[in-house]
């Protein structure tokens, strides 16, 4: 709900993500962009193994033309510069990073899409909770294991003693009663 907040009052006209999964979100978010008019917006959907099936499922959705797929690692100089042909001039451009949890992984994303959003619009680190959690407390059942100081709250922490073109938005995270990303909401407050 507070994505689709955000998507509403800041219209995007392109949408990255970083960890594309089976496309929900994508999906969803294409959407968003398609019942607010805006034919050429677009959602990038960046991850380092976009399966075939889940391709397919992708491209051959209804929202599909407001899709673009890009696979490889998402801080890799060859990704980032495909990205980065897809915004056109002027575009309003919101991230979501929600690949790779690990601290490391998740600065460097910070740090190559942050200076991609553009004033006013987001930076949403997903998964932030995990930095909530103790180690008696955190998921276990998982393929990866992330813990306090090894996950996405560390790194947007440090992240924004890095910049000052972010805010965490205490009114949208104020919102975030049951979340998965409690301060993970972060609003570009300078070009």
């Amino acid at each position: 709900m507070a994505t689709q907040e955000v998507i509403w009052n800041t219209k995007p006209d392109i949408i990255i993500e970083t960890g594309v999964a089976r496309g929900g979100s994508m999906i969803f978010m294409a959407s968003l962009l398609a019942a607010m008019g805006n034919d050429k917006a677009k959602v990038i959907g960046v991850d380092i193994d976009i399966r075939a099936h889940n391709r397919d499922s992708i491209e051959n959705h209804p929202m599909s033309k407001y899709i673009t797929l890009i696979e490889g690692g998402s801080v890799d100089d060859d990704v980032m510069e495909k990205v980065k042909a897809e915004i056109p001039a002027g575009a309003r451009v919101m991230v979501i990073l929600d690949s790779d949890h690990s601290r490391d992984h998740v600065l460097a994303e910070c740090r190559a899409y942050g200076p991609l959003v553009t004033e006013g619009c987001y930076l949403v680190v997903a998964d932030t909770v995990v930095g909530h959690l103790t180690e008696e407390t955190a998921l276990k059942k998982r393929s990866k294991l992330w813990f306090q100081g090894n996950e996405p709250l560390a790194a947007v922490t440090q992240y924004l003693t890095e910049t000052d073109r972010f805010t965490v938005d205490p009114v949208i995270n104020g919102k975030l009663v049951m979340s998965s990303s409690p301060g993970g909401y972060c609003v570009c407050t300078k070009a």
